[in-house]
């Protein structure tokens, strides 16, 4: 009868040719599943995508920091074995160049690294190491840096520490 003459997409009720209309809640439910996931996994790669970036912005600072105190020797050399600092040491609140520049890097670590510190090394090389025109002696400098990267394991045990460390002739 009219049952075997119905067309794909169509149903037989009550004896007729009925087109289906919308979807089934099956369909509907696996969709909203299938986006659901995706829209988790966006979530996770947002999340990760700051962290890296939090990560990034604090090696550039650090880099950029450990430079301007490099150039900064670079411009007061005569008084380069004045900028010698230890890892937990306190910004020097002198007036000698040397010590401002010094207490300036310093509040620059501590404000923008997580749990930032820095240490400073000079040595002095001998003439002969030293390229011209330098008369009489230049300096070796070592700087270096440590933060606090813990934030961004997200919660793992033990605190991720990073460090920086620049080496310059002055």
């Amino acid at each position: 009868m009219m049952n075997a003459f119905c067309k794909c997409h169509q149903t037989v009720i009550r004896g007729r040719c009925r087109k289906q209309f919308g979807l089934s809640l099956v369909e509907v439910l696996v969709t909203l599943v299938v986006v659901a996931l995706g829209l988790l996994g966006i979530a996770g790669l947002q999340v990760s995508a700051l962290k890296l970036g939090l990560v990034a912005e604090n090696r550039s600072n650090s880099v950029v920091y450990a430079n301007n105190i490099i150039d900064r020797m670079r411009a007061n050399i005569a008084n380069a074995a004045s900028y010698v600092t230890a890892f937990g040491s306190a910004a020097p609140t002198g007036s000698t160049q040397a010590e401002k520049d010094l207490a300036d890097f310093k509040a620059q670590i501590a404000s923008t690294l997580p749990e930032g510190d820095a240490e400073i090394l000079v040595a002095q090389s001998s003439a002969a190491d030293c390229e011209a025109p330098t008369v009489a002696k230049c300096w070796d400098v070592t700087v270096s840096l440590r933060w606090n990267e813990a934030n961004v394991q997200g919660g793992k045990s033990g605190a991720a520490q990073s460090f920086l460390k620049i080496s310059s002739r002055l």
